[in-house]
């Protein structure tokens, strides 16, 4: 227990510093020297137009900034206080914040240039010595009631002052006095750093680690969207490689992991036969130490996958996948990692799902894949055996489950093995900079290269020859924009044959664009009505494939497929999906109409008084879109109703050309028949979807349907919606695409808004200038309410 120092006792401490400051003075110095001497040397404060102004006042800014560097300026994410961007603080605002120094009040204000009190002093050194530099606490501590000013100590400078004076970081003033409400100088600021450099460290031979982590990268080496062949700065490798060099040279044990899905997406997967793909490439380039494979390696055979892994120069690992029929792991479960003495153990698991993401198409045929519960139970096991100092999870699974699989999710293993220190997740493409979970440290750091996972980890010794974890945390920082200019010129050979492979010619679009245009800005044609593009891909996947109607799910919003010629980014910026196939299901006119009606819960119910379609919150924040669009048939969706209850006039469109388009009547509407309940239809769509909706929870669970065709067993990676749009194209079309032929109107939305009336005119006006702003998630997905009269009302 603690023992109180008396009053008396501070004042004796305090006529020991008085003593010593006279000392200095009788020497010529000032009382400070030593100190100003060594924030001065050490770079944590300096002069202020060329004098030290030992008298000057100190601001909460320049508090956080002297204890920022004095932990060696970390990177850290940038604040969430409205007022500290592009001040010369903002680095140390954002570190503050994330070490919890600094806690976000409801102002979200963080008064930088505000003056601060020796009681804020105290308290926020209290929490550096804590919380980041992990000092130590002595036994005896002041009773601050005996100080003749205690009544003046606020409940939340208490343990502040007791701590500082404790450790003599800070020391009384005349008559006892502790002054908590007196405001600071640059000389006391500068005495209580250096003191604070000579407190003892709560853990003797502590060792820190940084953890850096990537996940489902997808293509993105370059910052360049190869789908649309143009710049897109939202992230990439290259930006990577300069942050991954900064926290090297801040950082001597730092690990580098990725967690999955790097080498599909973006048109890389063009490089899967190439003797190196530029993921693996630039992952050798920045040293990663290991790599578990995501669902998206698994849409590669068993021989192109051996070559990935042959490619890389760290560890494969994905430990929950055997080699069939045998109790041998098709890749590791487990690497040890090594850094400065401490050992740290990791496991890599893949995502139990990707049973059903490859399900016929023979890139599993060769492995088993088994519980990731289980197997992170034997992973454990073995790493004990190799006395490492920390478990750390690098799974390819989300936070929460997927499809309502157990063991799907990392929350999942969290709350069985509370005994890892850290999981990086992935596959779910969110953004979770720090979860803890039953005691185990989750991050994820979203997708595409924007961002990138940083754990600090804090060991001390085990009294057993090893070390234990003392301290975790976690953040997301965001990829920045400076790229590296070797990654730059690695990647350079990569970026330039991808670019001409996306502008291989395959025909030309003729008469009308296929795009569709947008009425009201962020609100998407291609998901709110029938738009060429799509009717094109539904003729493609019909044509191949022998069904009769297809659904997809809406991808981009803002296609673009213009009159002129056609290549294949123009198939590729109009779907993203590269390894959605079209398996054909026998399925009744009643599956067809849940299956709608399933889909046009994507929207929320218009109220009176709304004047634009909006989307539903928890439909939106989907990592895929769950927007799904019909073709080969006509239908209405009636948003004034409620869900279940939306779908009329559901037809199938009975005839067509010998080119697959369908016989347009005088109106530019095809022909179609009603679909009843009993009738069967063959039903065209990627296999993944269908497997959700016939899951548990799903539209169509309990369903039993015949599978009759599915186009990536017939063909292969040629068998993808994409390959058939292009094959279409050259051969069914002969490489002309008339537009006329499929811009007509197959499906629309009813919404019953008044689309005359001076408050929707009103409102259009003010969306597409940017007065109003349609909803937004915190994911930054938009257009989750309606804009209703009232939001305009004041500009009318």
């Amino acid at each position: 227990m603690k023992r109180a120092m008396s009053i008396l006792t501070a004042a004796a401490l305090l006529l020991s510093l008085t003593v010593s400051a006279l000392a200095a003075e009788t020497e010529s110095l000032p009382w400070y020297a030593e100190a100003q001497d060594y924030v001065t040397k050490e770079g944590i404060m300096t002069a202020v137009d060329g004098d030290f102004q030992p008298d000057g006042p100190v601001t909460r800014g320049v508090v956080f900034q002297t204890l920022y560097r004095m932990a060696g300026a970390p990177t850290a994410p940038a604040a969430s206080f409205t007022d500290t961007a592009g001040t010369w603080y903002a680095d140390a605002a954002g570190w503050a914040e994330y070490t919890g120094l600094a806690a976000v009040p409801e102002s979200k204000r963080f008064d930088g240039d505000r003056l601060i009190t020796r009681g804020e002093l105290a308290a926020i050194f209290h929490r550096y010595g804590q919380q980041v530099a992990l000092l130590s606490s002595p036994e005896d501590v002041p009773d601050l009631a005996s100080a003749p000013d205690y009544a003046d100590v606020a409940s939340w400078a208490a343990d502040g002052l007791k701590w500082c004076l404790s450790v003599g970081v800070l020391s009384g003033k005349p008559g006892g006095l502790l002054d908590p409400n007196g405001t600071a100088v640059r000389a006391e600021l500068a005495q209580m750093l250096f003191k604070l450099s000579q407190v003892e460290p709560l853990y003797s031979d502590a060792k820190q680690v940084r953890l850096l982590a990537t996940s489902d990268l997808h293509g993105w080496f370059v910052p360049w969207d190869f789908a649309l062949d143009e710049e897109n700065t939202a992230g990439s490798l290259t930006y990577l490689a300069t942050r991954f060099a900064q926290e090297r040279a801040k950082n001597k044990n730092v690990v580098l992991v990725d967690c999955g899905d790097a080498v599909q997406a973006n048109y890389v997967e063009y490089f899967i036969d190439h003797q190196t793909n530029p993921m693996v490439a630039a992952m050798n380039a920045l040293d990663y130490d290991l790599w578990t494979w995501g669902n998206h390696e698994y849409n590669f055979d068993f021989a192109r996958r051996a070559k990935l892994a042959a490619q890389f120069n760290g560890a494969v690992l994905s430990g929950n996948v055997y080699l069939k029929g045998t109790d041998k792991r098709y890749m590791p479960a487990t690497t040890v990692v090594e850094r400065d003495g401490v050992r740290l153990g990791f496991i890599g698991l893949t995502t139990p799902l990707i049973e059903e993401f490859e399900a016929g198409k023979g890139t599993l045929d060769q492995v088993d894949v088994h519980s990731p519960i289980e197997e992170t139970k034997l992973a454990i096991q073995e790493l004990k055996k190799q006395n490492v100092d920390a478990v750390i999870g690098v799974f390819h699974m989300g936070l929460d489950r997927e499809n309502d699989v157990e063991g799907s999710s990392v929350s999942d293993i969290a709350n069985a093995f509370p005994e890892l220190d850290v999981i990086v997740a992935g596959h779910a493409h969110q953004l979770v900079p720090s979860r803890t979970v039953n005691g185990v440290l989750i991050t994820e750091p979203q997708s595409y290269a924007k961002v990138y996972s940083a754990v600090d980890l804090t060991f001390a010794p085990d009294g057993d020859g090893g070390y234990q974890v003392v301290s975790k945390r976690a953040c997301a920082i965001p990829a920045g924009r400076e790229e590296d200019s070797a990654m730059v010129e690695l990647m350079a050979p990569y970026k330039a044959e991808l670019s001409g492979y996306v502008n291989t010619p395959i025909g030309t679009l003729i008469n009308s664009d296929l795009n569709g245009t947008d009425k009201i800005k962020g609100i998407s044609a291609g998901y709110t009505e029938a738009t060429g593009i799509w009717n094109l891909l539904f003729s493609a996947s019909m044509y191949y494939s022998g069904a009769q109607a297809v659904i997809l799910n809406t991808d981009y919003e803002n296609a673009g497929f213009p009159v002129g010629d056609v290549s294949i980014k123009s198939i590729s910026s109009s779907y993203s999906y590269s390894g959605g196939e079209i398996t054909v299901y026998k399925v009744t006119g009643a599956d067809l109409k849940a299956l709608l009606e399933y889909s046009a819960e994507y929207f929320n119910q218009i109220k009176p008084g709304d004047l634009t379609v909006s989307y539903n919150p928890e439909r939106r924040q989907s990592k895929y879109s769950t927007n799904n669009i019909g073709g080969g048939i006509t239908y209405c969706l009636d948003l004034t109703q409620e869900a279940g209850k939306r779908v009329k006039d559901l037809c199938l469109i009975t005839d067509y050309h010998e080119d697959g388009t369908p016989v347009l009547d005088g109106n530019g509407m095809p022909k179609t028949t009603p679909i009843t309940d009993d009738m069967e239809i063959l039903l065209g769509t990627n296999s993944y979807s269908m497997n959700k909706w016939l899951g548990e929870g799903g539209c169509l669970a309990g369903r039993q349907l015949e599978i009759v065709f599915s186009s990536s067993e017939k063909w292969g990676d040629d068998g993808t919606v994409r390959a058939l749009a292009i094959r279409y194209i050259k051969e069914a079309l002969k490489g002309t695409v008339d537009g006329d032929a499929f811009n007509y109107d197959n499906w629309h939305l009813y919404t019953g808004i008044d689309e005359t009336s001076p408050a929707y005119q009103k409102a259009v006006e003010l969306i597409n200038n940017g007065t109003l702003t349609l909803p937004a998630l915190e994911n930054g997905r938009t257009n989750v309410r309606s804009i209703t009269e009232a939001d305009v009302a004041p500009y009318l």
